[in-house]
């Protein structure tokens, strides 16, 4: 239950963060790719230390330069414009 409820956030805010889960002092962010079928075929990661990537950073700079990409690279794909 506890999984689906973590799935069920990262789908909603569109994308998924290691908050030093997998390592300590090791943070990531990933975000989806999406093709010309709404298909989830790949995805963008930003990995840094918890030093590179403050609470701020990420809400402010990295979270909207990856959606950003991402969007971009969905479109290039095939996928549909509009929110993915």
């Amino acid at each position: 239950e506890v999984l689906r409820v973590a799935l069920a956030t990262i789908r909603q805010q569109g994308y998924a963060l290691d908050d030093e889960e997998l390592s300590a002092g090791l943070q990531a962010v990933a975000a989806p790719l999406y093709d010309q079928t709404g298909r989830v075929v790949a995805a963008v990661n930003v990995t840094g230390t918890t030093l590179n990537i403050s609470p701020a950073r990420l809400r402010d700079e990295i979270l909207p330069a990856l959606k950003a990409a991402v969007h971009e690279i969905s479109l290039a794909l095939g996928a549909a414009p509009g929110p993915h």
